[in-house]
């Protein structure tokens, strides 16, 4: 028997509606499902694997936006941690594959991870129970 092991070294926050992430290198476009300063979790419609190179792993490139908040930032450098089918989505069209992408960020751009610690705030500010 496998015990699961959480290994992140902080909290995902849930992401806010209408959150979008799109790996460039694929034009794979999903809805994010939950976030952190180091890395994100996104859901996209394929079949294929997106696969994980360790000669380009952070050479792959993030956009993160949402549609209703204004907010993007591009070309976050990041590796794709791990790409596995979704069981049982909750798809509208129940033939249509789904997938769950593991991300973790590589912070070479300081304006990026400043950009996304405030959108991260922000969010979890929202999520708090006022005081």
């Amino acid at each position: 028997m496998r015990l699961d092991v959480e290994r992140r070294k902080q909290d995902r926050i849930p992401a806010r509606e209408k959150t979008f992430a799109m790996l460039k290198s694929s034009e794979r476009l999903g809805l994010v499902k939950n976030f952190s300063e180091t890395g994100l979790l996104f859901e996209y419609i394929g079949q294929a694997r997106l696969e994980r190179n360790p000669l380009t792993a952070y050479f792959q490139k993030l956009v993160v936006f949402n549609v209703g908040d204004e907010f993007r930032i591009d070309s976050i450098s990041c590796c794709i941690v791990h790409d596995d089918p979704v069981e049982n989505s909750s798809s509208f069209i129940t033939s249509v594959p789904i997938r769950r992408c593991g991300i973790r960020f590589r912070w070479a751009n300081k304006n990026c991870r400043t950009a996304l610690c405030g959108y991260l705030d922000k969010c979890q500010r929202l999520l708090d129970p006022p005081a």
